[in-house]
């Protein structure tokens, strides 16, 4: 399992944080989009990986990959697009959310072609 190397717990675990912190998001709200319970969350915030049906609604419900949930990197049109560490701004968070939006829909445009 690929590893955080800043705090050494697996990569979901500081996605997960990142993404709950960005939006506002509790333990009883994450718990209810993957349909598991607060003490299960918990578990993934402190380390353990979700199975794979819990992990697909909550990459939904975040409207993220899997994949970039598990390893914090997302490719989009075949460019790896990495996740930003904990200690950046919020304004190039917000800047890199919108250009990653931007491009997801130009990715969904481009496979209709």
């Amino acid at each position: 399992m690929k590893q955080d190397q800043t705090i050494g717990k697996p990569i979901f675990s500081t996605v997960l944080k990142d993404e709950m912190e960005k939006r506002g998001l509790t333990q009883e709200a994450v718990a209810s989009a993957a349909d598991a319970s607060q003490a299960t969350v918990n578990g993934w915030l402190s380390g353990s990986i979700p199975r794979a049906d819990a992990l697909y609604r909550l990459a939904n419900r975040l409207s993220v990959t899997m994949e970039y949930l598990l390893t914090g990197q997302e490719i989009i049109g075949g460019m790896v697009m990495e996740s930003l560490p904990p200690h950046a701004s919020l304004e190039a968070r917000r800047l890199i959310d919108e250009l990653l939006e931007k491009a997801r829909a130009l990715d969904a445009e481009l496979k209709k072609i």
